[in-house]
């Protein structure tokens, strides 16, 4: 309709309506344009703001799986500690089941604190619609902090695997009755709880998971940032949990 007006003015030479029609064409456009970025704008902003609900949800689980690990590994830093002035005072016997129990007592924790909303926000190029530079780079911070931890965990926890694997053998020797040992036998085994390895097998156990422990309060310390950013409260990232 409104072509056929144009081409009609044109024929009439009519340039005053002509250019009127050619006004009301460029504000149609210029309108259209408008409404499709704001409704551009309006879809990023939900996408965003949903984005940012699954932060929060996440990250609250993320904190306090972080903190209940920490827990965990100060508690076996402790029994670990204990255990290896206890060997090297010969105060506990190493062929009885406190020694057995003590030992097995000791685990240690697999890197969980990945963020898989950030893998998803990062492969999809959602970044920019979060619209808060300050979280873009916390979170990329985190998701690289993260990384690096999983693959030190795996380092570090082969080395504690290797002495517990010496401790846990020794132990299942110990606990043999000495009276179905025969006496070189036994004699062996008296050698192996004397000698240093088995002092340096617990203390190193311990080291290793004190390097641990450090990687997991800096996670959560960064993880409390995140959740700081995005206006929620941090329920272990300020307490006597991070040291």
């Amino acid at each position: 309709m409104l072509l056929r007006s144009i081409t009609q003015h044109v024929k009439d030479q009519n340039w005053f309506a002509v250019s009127i029609d050619f006004c009301i064409v460029v504000v149609g456009v210029f309108i259209g344009i408008q409404v499709a970025n704001w409704n551009t704008g309006l879809a990023e902003q939900s996408r965003g703001e949903k984005i940012k609900s699954q932060l929060v949800s996440e990250f609250i689980e993320i904190e306090s799986e972080l903190a209940r690990h920490i827990r965990d590994i100060t508690s076996w830093i402790e029994i670990s500690d204990q255990l290896t002035e206890d060997i090297l005072s010969g105060s506990i016997a190493l062929d009885t089941i406190e020694f057995s129990d003590r030992l097995y007592s000791i685990r240690w924790r697999s890197n969980s604190g990945e963020s898989n909303t950030i893998t998803e926000i990062i492969s999809q190029g959602d970044m920019d619609i979060l619209n808060s530079p300050d979280l873009v780079e916390k979170l990329l911070g985190f998701n690289r902090f993260s990384q690096r931890h999983t693959e030190n965990n795996m380092g570090l926890r082969r080395l504690v695997s290797d002495d517990r694997n010496a401790l846990y053998k020794f132990s299942y020797l110990a606990a043999i009755p000495k009276n179905v040992r025969s006496e070189d036998f036994s004699q062996k085994i008296d050698q192996i709880g004397t000698a240093p390895d088995i002092y340096l097998s617990t203390e190193n156990i311990s080291r290793t998971l004190q390097i641990d422990l450090r990687w997991y309060q800096e996670s959560l310390k960064r993880a409390c940032g995140i959740l700081q950013e995005l206006n929620e409260p941090c329920r272990f990232g300020n307490t006597e949990i991070v040291k």
